[in-house]
């Protein structure tokens, strides 16, 4: 999925359709997923670290199916998007366990472009007619603050933003601030964030190769709080 994030080629509609394929070729190949979700976790009540796993996993994924729709059909669409973004998770849902468990000869492909053209016919419906929304971003936790959405993004992610404020912003070498030298190291953590086993070392070089840029940008502190959280390092070690 952060693979595809950085896919810059795709324009946002191609990207959305590849995000689908990649979610129902997981659920595809490991059809457990599918029942773990669709089963009542009751022997599972009692373990805490599991219940907000699965919370934190499932708030992810309608995340970035929100901001795939907003990319696709613009600011005008950001009401919507929540909503729609639920209802595609359940398409893509539903569509799949009928794939697995009724044996209903769906292809993933062909599946993937017709769930997000039925995202256009939604999407020119609600901006034609505008009713109320039915979610909205307080109603969750999630959303209730950005900065605490920001730490549950994964690290590419917030990588590829600072990127995108580095490429835009002027060079700064008169105050210390080499844009190339920034873009370079922002390159190489990139680069090490997709491996299977990061280098703890390449990440703390390259974090404090972008601290220079801590006053320009929250992004800086909520990077390093994100590979804190996904590489479960001690407090303070990236400071």
């Amino acid at each position: 999925m952060q693979l595809m994030e950085r896919e810059n080629q795709l324009n946002p509609r191609d990207r959305l359709v590849s995000k689908i394929e990649i979610y129902l070729h997981i659920w595809n190949e490991h059809p457990e997923l599918v029942k773990m979700q669709m089963r009542d976790n009751t022997e599972h009540a009692a373990s805490q670290e599991l219940r907000e796993f699965m919370q934190k996993i499932s708030k992810y994924n309608l995340d970035t199916l929100t901001e795939s729709l907003r990319e696709i059909y613009g600011e005008p669409f950001t009401p919507y998007a929540l909503d729609a973004a639920t209802l595609l998770s359940s398409l893509i849902f539903t569509y799949m366990y009928m794939r697995l468990f009724d044996h209903v000869p769906i292809e993933i492909e062909r599946l993937s472009r017709y769930l997000v053209s039925s995202m256009d016919y939604l999407a020119e419906g609600l901006l034609k007619y505008r009713p109320e929304p039915l979610l909205n971003g307080s109603m969750f936790d999630l959303w209730n603050e950005d900065q605490m959405k920001m730490k549950n993004l994964h690290p590419l992610v917030l990588v590829k933003q600072l990127r995108e404020v580095v490429d835009n912003a002027a060079d700064g070498s008169k105050e210390g601030l080499n844009k190339q030298d920034i873009l370079d190291s922002i390159l190489v953590l990139e680069e090490e964030l997709l491996q299977v086993r990061p280098r703890k070392v390449i990440l703390l070089g390259m974090l404090s190769n972008l601290k220079v840029i801590e006053t320009r940008t929250p992004l800086y502190d909520h990077l390093r709080q994100s590979i804190h959280s996904t590489f479960g390092y001690t407090q303070g070690t990236l400071r």
